[in-house]
């Protein structure tokens, strides 16, 4: 039986055989969806003992989120700031509440068991505690416990509602950041639109020559005006080719920002970082 290809159903805006199924699930999915924001906006969400910051997206698929991880973890490490990376571990086969993929003794889990992309921040962030849970405040709770974190990076966070955050990054892909438009599984939506209110700053990824905001950026300047904006691009570190005899590492790839850009960047963070310094001293 032929399998759907759902990267050109996300795309499509046209009408299929399958659209009228698609359509009612996406409609249950949106109702189901729109039942968690109510609930999770009236529950007082778990707070961890330090800075956290999610980094998310609203849309299934690559949109450069590990990248993104990996830089701001190398910024936060430079700062000084004891980091750790919390992360779902969607695809991993674990059974404990919690896992500690990797710390300062080194990869202790690999991807059948913690999933491809907690293995992967744990190969590109040497030392570093990479710790996987459903529930991403017990993944930080031991965090600062055992390794004494206060800098926590939550991998895949945005839709995460039950743990409070100080900065909310969202990661839209300039090509296609919204697909069809549609919520799943009819569209790549995993979130409404206008649910990009929750952000605190956007990453455009892929913007390509459209440096004069014309297109998503634009959109999004028009609509969110108060909410920060950055674009980054990516290149290949390395080119790997399969070979079913031995091991082989994905293909990873580095966020890049213009040094104007990267330079507005590390001032808003270090004006986020002294705003919540301030507050944790008057605590």
């Amino acid at each position: 039986m032929r399998q759907p290809n759902w990267n050109e159903i996300h795309e499509s805006g046209g009408f299929h055989i399958a659209t009228p199924a698609l359509a009612l699930f996406s409609c249950l999915y949106g109702l189901g969806v729109k039942l968690r924001l109510k609930a999770y906006g009236r529950l007082k969400r778990r707070s961890l003992p330090g800075f956290v910051v999610s980094v998310g997206n609203l849309t299934v698929g690559g949109t450069g989120k590990t990248p993104a991880t990996c830089l701001l973890a190398e910024w936060a490490m430079d700062e000084g700031y004891r980091v750790a990376i919390l992360s779902r571990g969607y695809g991993g086969h674990y059974r404990t509440k919690v896992l500690v993929v990797s710390d300062e003794q080194g990869i202790n889990a690999g991807p059948v068991q913690a999933g491809d992309e907690p293995v992967l921040l744990a190969r590109k962030l040497k030392g570093v505690p990479v710790i996987i849970s459903k529930q991403r405040y017990l993944a930080g709770a031991l965090a600062a416990e055992k390794y004494k974190s206060n800098f926590f990076i939550l991998d895949d966070g945005f839709q995460h509602l039950a743990l409070e955050r100080d900065l909310d990054l969202v990661l839209i892909d300039a090509v296609k950041p919204f697909g069809n438009g549609h919520l799943l599984p009819r569209g790549p939506l995993r979130e409404p639109v206008d649910q990009l209110n929750r952000a605190d700053a956007f990453i455009i990824t892929r913007p390509g020559k459209d440096t004069e905001g014309h297109g998503v950026k634009g959109i999004l300047k028009e609509r969110l005006p108060e909410k920060d904006m950055y674009c980054g691009d990516h290149i290949p570190e390395r080119v790997i080719f399969p070979n079913k005899k031995r091991e082989y590492d994905p293909l990873i790839r580095n966020l890049l920002v213009t040094e104007e850009e990267q330079r507005a960047m590390v001032a808003e963070m270090d004006r986020i970082m002294t705003k919540f310094n301030d507050k944790v001293n008057k605590g």
